[in-house]
């Protein structure tokens, strides 16, 4: 049985996450970008792995948050040109399963 203090989120605990208003220029955000691996490619399991330079990815979205220093956003996705796309905020590496051989462009 979970406790009333289990259900409190971080910002209860902690309370909201500092937000600083830009007053300087930033540096431009970079990507980059690794192959997928060749192991678990080789068992039709996509997994890429990247990393953001002066840009922090997190689960924040909108307007408000291009106003923020460090500068913080997401990524989107697209495979093979695809007309549909979709957001990663987790900066943790992409994994698809049960792509076809030859869509491995992301």
């Amino acid at each position: 049985m979970a406790s009333p203090l289990d259900a409190r989120t971080v910002s209860d605990v902690q309370g909201p996450a500092p937000v600083v208003p830009l007053d300087a220029q930033q540096p431009a955000p970079r990507l980059f970008v690794d192959p997928p691996l060749p192991g678990p490619l080789s068992r039709g399991l996509v997994v890429i792995q990247y990393r953001a330079e002066n840009l922090r990815i997190v689960p924040v979205f909108g307007p408000n948050a291009l106003d923020v220093t460090p500068r913080i956003g997401h990524i989107h996705v697209t495979v093979d040109e695809a007309p549909w796309h979709w957001a990663d905020a987790s900066g943790e590496p992409l994994i698809i399963q049960s792509l076809p051989p030859g869509h491995t462009r992301c």
